[in-house]
């Protein structure tokens, strides 16, 4: 999913609970810098396309409000995201401390190599 639909849909989450909840299209645009330069259509176009993924259900959408609701789909698609996020961040530690080991052994092995060549 493209980064602006992720912001907007994460913003959704943010500001709405169970239920269907009435937004300020400004809102958006004051909290997603994305929309302000390519317009309603676009923002329109992503609202939209997450309604056709069933992320969200949306009841009415004009250039000022927005009245919709958060699914399922999206409450599951934010859960992956964040068990994401927590195994690339466990993958990169990992891959750190293995090549600070590999540079350990390698500098003892040149020392070692020193010492008994030397």
């Amino acid at each position: 999913m493209e980064k602006r639909k992720l912001k907007l849909l994460k913003f959704f989450l943010n500001n709405c609970s169970n239920g269907y909840k009435v937004l300020d299209v400004s809102k958006i645009y004051q909290a997603i810098r994305g929309y302000k330069k390519t317009g309603w259509q676009s923002l329109l176009a992503d609202i939209e396309h997450l309604k056709q993924c069933k992320y969200i259900d949306v009841k009415h959408v004009d250039e000022n409000n927005i009245c919709l609701c958060i699914l399922d789909n999206s409450h599951v698609f934010q859960e992956n995201l964040r068990s994401d996020k927590d195994i690339n961040r466990k993958y990169l530690i990992s891959l750190a401390v293995s090549a600070m080991l590999c540079g350990i052994m390698s500098f003892l092995g040149a020392f070692l190599a020193i010492k008994l060549l030397g």
